[in-house]
């Protein structure tokens, strides 16, 4: 962790997942800022079982693929210079192995899991109970929540939360889902054709829910050197990479992809 300076704030990002900070905010954790990324959904499960999705990752047992992912997820922030804290929630992957019926529809057809857990009202995970776990990490002068897009329930979820301590007068800036954001198109604000991304843009907000007229957006532009940074960085995430770049169609090889990076902040606040 940086040393603290007079003019550095006290900075949390709340990542969903381990790798999410990293495709997101990679401005906030390169920045002057006193950052720790606190990854919200980092439990390991309990021994002796494999998800079909960590299985198509090449996993053998789920809490050894989590370990694993959560040791490249130290090494990771540790060359960023940010403190990493790993909360004790289960991703919903774990949560909807617990369920039989959705268990069997996952291991189906895993392409449609974000479709099957975010129609299941058993799998997200209230604020309140949020709260109560992550409270002490969530003492700073600015929260990075992500905006929730793309539909993943533990996105939405600690967007809620977001959202929560955005509405209590805490300086809250809400990210873009990054690759999420993308997954069709850029919008029209960056060069894109819009259609698709404005879609995925009102679905996150509606499902906070939130007015996103109430809401200012900033768009960060990487420079060359640091979007490749940023892109070598997520490498390291060795088991997500393949993966995710394979759903994303090969765009995260190229740093263009990733080198906007987005947030909104409520307009009666600033951050």
């Amino acid at each position: 962790m940086r040393e603290a300076g007079p003019q550095r704030r006290a900075c949390v990002v709340l990542s969903p997942h381990l790798d999410d900070a990293v495709l997101s905010v990679w401005h906030v954790l390169g920045s002057d800022d006193d950052v720790r990324v606190v990854t919200v959904f980092a439990g390991v499960p309990e021994p002796g079982f494999v998800t079909a999705l960590d299985r198509a990752r090449g996993a053998t047992e789920s809490a050894a693929a989590v370990r694993r992912r959560r040791d490249d997820d130290d090494a990771v922030l540790a060359l960023a210079g940010v403190e990493p804290v790993h909360a004790g929630l289960l991703d919903a992957d774990y949560r909807a192995f617990r369920l039989p019926d959705l268990r069997t529809a996952i291991e189906r057809d895993p392409a449609r899991f974000i479709s099957l857990v975010a129609g299941d009202a058993r799998i997200g995970v209230a604020v309140e109970e949020l709260r109560e776990a992550l409270e002490p990490c969530l003492r700073a002068d600015v929260v990075h929540a992500p905006l929730g897009i793309g539909g993943h329930p533990d996105h939405r979820d600690v967007a809620r939360l977001g959202l929560r301590l955005a509405a209590e007068g805490r300086d809250v800036c809400l990210y873009a889902d990054l690759p999420y954001l993308v997954r069709f198109g850029r919008p029209t604000w960056l060069g894109g054709a819009d259609g698709a991304a404005r879609r995925l843009l009102a679905e996150a907000f509606a499902a906070l829910p939130a007015d996103p007229d109430a809401f200012a957006r900033r768009v960060v532009e990487l420079d060359p050197t640091q979007a490749v940074a940023k892109v070598a960085a997520f490498r390291r995430y060795e088991t997500e990479f393949g993966p995710v770049n394979a759903d994303f169609g090969g765009a995260l090889d190229d740093p263009e992809t990733l080198r906007r990076e987005v947030a909104w902040t409520r307009r009666d606040t600033h951050a």
